[in-house]
């Protein structure tokens, strides 16, 4: 983790929103399309942050777009193959997640791309041991890497 303010600006930004899905989507099983809608401008208003608190390192933006864009082609296509495996909120923040995985640079994007998947899959198993719930919500997962990748900082 870098020891300039431009990952803790940035997380200080995205963090409410990040809560709120997680909170929302483990209790309702969805993410509601006023969230959906937030992703994008929560992303944007962070990735601004983090080019005004590190002017001098600031992340490219070709990190912010290409991780947009790999994470919604990603997402689409799992939700055109598998559609009973990824809900609709899922694939619609994905363009905000890939972005904030791209302020935290390559390993960010990898990050928010692999680690969801792995943490999701990881609940779900231990979930099915214990007899539980077979429903693992998928948002929390992307939010928490989100943030992880955006702590690394690039």
């Amino acid at each position: 983790m870098h020891t300039d303010g431009a990952p803790l600006a940035s997380l200080a930004v995205v963090l409410p929103w990040a809560l709120f899905v997680a909170a929302v989507d483990i209790r309702h099983r969805r993410i509601p399309v006023q969230l959906q809608i937030a992703g994008p401008a929560v992303s944007a208003i962070a990735v601004g942050v983090n080019v005004l608190a590190n002017p001098q390192g600031s992340t490219p933006l070709v990190q912010v777009v290409g991780g947009a864009l790999a994470l919604t082609a990603a997402y689409f296509a799992l939700r055109v193959f598998a559609p009973h495996h990824l809900g609709g909120g899922d694939l619609r923040i994905a363009p905000a997640i890939g972005a904030l995985g791209g302020i935290g640079g390559v390993d960010g994007i990898v990050l928010v791309a692999i680690g969801p998947f792995a943490v999701t899959a990881v609940i779900g198993v231990v979930l099915l041991a214990a007899k539980g719930t077979r429903h693992v919500p998928h948002g929390p997962a992307m939010v928490g890497c989100a943030l992880l990748a955006m702590a690394q900082g690039g």
